[in-house]
């Protein structure tokens, strides 16, 4: 099954457990329906549809808390309590966020408010379109990195959580060791590493690892600091130009959408690598690659 096909899937599920005990719309029970990781759904849900899952839900619920405050005679604590509310003040803030405006101006003044219609995941045929890849053998890959093990709850923490990070990592001079260790004779030379895998994390796929670091050949590695290994195999290879986040975020959504529910190629969702050619610069003409391992596909 196409992760289109897996996502619908999902998104139906979603639609039938909107109003259900909150426990159904567990993260782990979604990834499930999806027949993937918790990570990797989150992942692509994300990729695909351009909203987090949390997110979707959110708006879907309070979509339809509107039209039940309109066409009910439906107390407006009981509604919030139906959409997964505890209280009337957490139901009315999360409510006046959404639609902008209260339950009580909806009910009483007719006040306006803000649709939200169920996803359709489709594939569309709307003319030609090329995205130039590579498969590449490669032999293991040493990098020298700065790891750290990160629990997957909702994607909103994961947006907020990762950059906090790197960004502490950057003040603690994380860039300077990295470049200081670079070697310019390697394969990717002048490239930082991003590595998401899950060495060394739960087996229900509730955690994944990060590891940013550069190509190394030395032995000798600074304190807080560790040599990751990649084995060697078989990669699907994409290339981007433009600055960084939203060049390498806009080839994830086309390999997703436009390359793989067209191809026969399977890839292994975590174990991908994040190129950042020239890591240490960038501008609307840097280089970036995904690269994505292959289902069976050991370099031997």
């Amino acid at each position: 099954m196409d992760w289109i096909s897996r996502l619908q899937k999902v998104i139906e599920y979603i639609e039938l457990h909107l109003t259900d005990d909150r426990d159904l719309l567990r993260l782990d029970l979604l990834a499930k329906q999806a027949f993937s990781s918790e990570y990797e759904f989150q992942k692509i849900f994300s990729i695909v549809t351009g909203i987090t899952v949390s997110v979707y839900i959110r708006n879907r619920k309070l979509s339809l808390a509107g039209e039940d405050i309109q066409l009910s005679d439906t107390s407006i604590l009981d509604i919030g309590l139906k959409y997964g509310y505890e209280t009337a003040e957490s139901f009315t803030k999360a409510f006046t966020r959404f639609h902008g405006t209260t339950p009580n101006a909806v009910r009483k003044n007719g006040a306006g408010l803000k649709l939200y219609n169920k996803v359709n995941i489709q594939l569309q045929v709307e003319g030609g379109s090329s995205l130039d890849y590579q498969v590449i053998n490669h032999s293991c890959i040493r990098v020298l990195a700065k790891t750290k093990i990160f629990q997957i709850q909702t994607s909103e923490e994961k947006e907020k959580t990762i950059p906090e990070y790197l960004e502490n990592c950057a003040a603690e001079g994380m860039y300077d060791i990295l470049y200081e260790a670079k070697d310019n004779t390697t394969y990717f030379a002048d490239s930082i590493i991003g590595i998401h895998d899950e060495i060394g994390c739960a087996p229900n796929g509730s955690e994944f690892r990060l590891s940013i670091g550069v190509e190394y050949m030395k032995d000798t590695v600074p304190v807080g600091y560790e040599i990751v290994e990649i084995p060697a195999r078989r990669w699907l290879v994409f290339r981007c130009k433009g600055i960084r986040p939203i060049a390498i975020q806009r080839l994830w959504h086309q390999i997703y959408t436009s390359f793989l529910p067209f191809s026969s190629y399977q890839i292994n969702a975590l174990g991908t690598l994040e190129v950042c050619r020239e890591g240490f610069r960038n501008a609307a003409d840097v280089i970036s690659e995904l690269w994505l391992p292959l289902v069976n596909g050991t370099n031997e």
